[in-house]
């Protein structure tokens, strides 16, 4: 889905009366978030789901153990796994 489409705007115009509904409340608005952010992926087809779903699993994966071992090491392992995913 490019950005400059009417599928977009429509999607746009979706999607964020969604995420001010959440009004704040994490538990509600991450997985809205994480909703939009699957049917925006899966407007590009299979391959972008699974980079959004590797990428959103690594991410996560990272925080979980940045919490039990604040290291610059793992913070240069994830944010480089991510990125190299990405391009």
């Amino acid at each position: 889905m490019n950005f400059v489409t009417q599928s977009f705007a429509l999607f746009f115009i979706c999607a964020l009366p969604l995420l001010l509904l959440s009004g704040g409340n994490r538990r509600v608005f991450l997985p809205v978030l994480l909703l939009c952010n699957i049917v925006f992926y899966s407007s590009a087809g299979v391959k972008g789901l699974s980079v959004l779903m590797l990428v959103s699993l690594i991410a996560w994966a990272g925080g979980r153990l940045l919490t039990r071992k604040k290291s610059k090491a793992v913070l240069a392992a994830c944010i480089a796994a991510v990125l190299l995913l990405l391009a």
